[in-house]
């Protein structure tokens, strides 16, 4: 009797057929190239697996610590055996390459521009990212005693430890953010 072995996934794509996007990265709500960055780690490039989340990620190590994981239940792996562990992967290479990651320095400005932006929160971080390396000069006014916003005081310590929250705002202050604390808007002098 001949031995069933079940079709592979091609490990440099998991997708045998033509669509614009993997089932994992168009339900991602930032839409996230699940593909690249495994492809990069299953190679031992974690700096480049790193870069691939940061490209559409201000908080990778957080995003790997408390997604909800809609791309595990659209993954195509689990036709064959189980889904990949996605969010545990991410989590793996935000920790591993980030130990190993060389010392930044500010992004070069090429915008006159300063935006102001209003609460340290995953949104304002994200926001303060985007505007960073698109060239702005920009600052975060928290009104709080310290940034983070809901990942900081939310999120139980057992989920998301306030060291990961304070490597990765540490991150995006390294690019050039400026972040004021206690810093109440309307009871500034100036803005």
């Amino acid at each position: 009797m001949e031995e069933f072995h079940p079709p592979l996934i091609d490990k440099e794509r998991c997708l045998a057929w033509s669509v614009d996007k993997a089932p994992c990265e168009a339900v991602c709500p930032l839409g996230m190239d699940v593909e690249g960055y495994i492809t990069a780690a299953a190679r031992g490039d974690f700096q480049g697996a790193l870069g691939i989340m940061r490209d559409t990620c201000a908080l990778p190590a957080v995003c790997g610590r408390v997604c909800h994981r809609p791309c595990e239940k659209q993954c195509k792996r689990a036709e064959v055996d189980a889904p990949l562990a996605i969010r545990g992967l991410k989590r793996f290479i935000a920790d591993y390459a980030h130990s190993s990651e060389d010392p930044l320095q500010a992004l070069p400005r090429t915008k006159q521009e300063n935006v102001a932006v209003v609460g340290s929160g995953p949104a304002g971080l994200a926001a303060a990212y985007d505007l960073i390396r698109l060239g702005y000069g920009v600052t975060i006014y928290e009104a709080l005693a310290r940034p983070g916003g809901m990942l900081a005081y939310g999120i139980p310590e057992f989920d998301l430890p306030q060291e990961i929250i304070q490597r990765e705002i540490d991150y995006i202050r390294s690019l050039g953010v400026e972040i004021k604390l206690d810093a109440v808007i309307g009871k500034l002098s100036t803005l």
